[in-house]
Parts: structure tokens; C-alpha cells; sequence
């Protein structure tokens, strides 16, 4: 399960900041300040210690003994990580290498040939189909006639959006309808206002008078 929720978020992580830009704004991207930075920093600081140092904090907190101590294996991985760094920065070689990603025989790849984030989760789209209702169309242009050589194409792969179509939109739609309401008691007339202002009073009259 940890190998793969690993390989998960590196595939992840790949597609998203890896691949080549696909809209002129991410082509422009620069780094954000250290500022921003040190929001996610901190948070991953803490996490690190708390797991670190979690039976230390448990037993400050008055509940010594539930977990085990992790800082003593937390040290000998440390040490670890250590001495294998040093040894690939010693003995490893300095020469940079660039050299180009396999591309399925295409000496250009664009970022439309990527990997994003529908091929990630096709696997589930497909064996979830029936629930998703998933509709794949693909459409073909080719050069000859016996429709062997590929000009172009397209294809597209939709989904029912379950929870936008009956959790989100229902309840959106039934406060849109229900603001349209109120939208028409704010009419601008003062008479309507004074009218709001007369039937609040009587009925916290007759409220008041009920309950006393």
C-alpha cells in the first residue's frame, strides 16, 4: 500500500510540474517568493516532528506509553541518508547530462502527446464505467482512401459529475431560487419596507405575547 500511494503521488507530482507548459501563463512561471515558501515549510516541519518526536509530545501532554519512541530510528535514518549522500557526492560524477525523454518515436514531442491528469485516471474511469457512464467518441481524418495513414483526430472521454449533478447543483439551485426571492423583497419602494417593518412587529408581538 505504501509503494503505492509512493508511485501515485509521484505520477502525480510528475504531470503537474514536470511536463512541458501547455498555456503561454505556464510557460512564464517563475518560482514564488520564500515567503510563500515558508507557509507550506512550516507545516511539513511540523509534521516531521510531531512524528518524530510524537511519544515525547503524548507524554508531555500527560499520556506516557501509547506510542512507540521513533527517535532513536529517526537518528539511525538519518545517519543513513547521511552516509549514502556523502558517499554519491563523493564518488559520483560531476559531468551533466542532458539528454532527451523517450517520445514513442516522435523526435518533438509537443505537450499535447503528455501525460496529464485524464490518462492518470483513465484506469478507474473504465472500470468504473457504468457508474460514471462513461461515453468515449473518437473521430479520425486519414490521407488515403483505405484509411491506413492517420491525418488527424480527436477524441473525447465524458463523465457523469455525480456529486455536482445531484449533490451540488440541487442545493445550488434551490439557494439561487430561494435568493431570487429575497432579491424581490429589496424592490427600492419605501412603502414595502415600511409594510416589512409593521408585519415584524406584530409578529414579535404576538411571539412575546405567547411565550410570556
Amino acid at each position: 500500500c505504501g509503494a503505492l500511494t509512493a508511485v501515485c503521488f509521484v505520477k502525480a507530482f510528475g504531470l503537474t510540474f514536470l511536463a512541458l507548459p501547455r498555456t503561454p501563463r505556464a510557460e512564464k512561471a517563475r518560482e514564488v517568493s520564500r515567503l510563500m515558501q515558508a507557509g507550506p515549510a512550516i507545516l511539513a516541519v511540523s509534521c516531521l516532528l510531531t512524528g518524530v518526536f510524537s511519544a515525547q509530545i503524548l507524554a508531555l501532554l500527560g499520556y506516557p506509553g501509547y506510542l512507540p519512541d521513533m527517535l532513536l530510528l529517526s537518528i539511525l535514518l538519518l545517519g543513513t541518508g547521511v552516509i549514502i549522500y556523502a558517499a554519491v557526492y563523493t564518488f559520483a560524477s560531476r559531468e551533466t547530462r542532458v539528454a532527451i525523454t523517450w517520445g514513442c518515436g516522435m523526435n518533438a514531442p509537443t505537450n499535447r502527446m503528455e501525460y496529464t491528469g485524464s490518462g492518470f485516471t483513465e484506469p478507474v474511469v473504465r472500470i468504473f464505467a457504468p457508474v460514471y457512464r462513461t461515453r468515449f467518441s473518437v473521430s479520425k481524418r486519414f490521407f488515403d482512401e483505405d484509411n491506413c495513414f492517420v491525418q488527424d483526430g480527436a477524441a473525447r472521454i465524458t463523465l457523469m459529475k455525480f456529486f455536482e449533478e445531484y449533490l451540488y447543483l440541487p442545493i445550488a439551485r434551490n439557494i439561487d431560487a430561494y435568493a431570487a426571492g429575497i432579491a424581490k423583497l429589496q424592490n427600492g419602494k419605501v412603502d414595502s419596507y415600511v409594510l416589512y417593518v409593521f408585519i415584524t412587529a406584530i409578529l414579535l408581538i404576538v411571539i412575546i405575547g405567547w411565550i410570556a
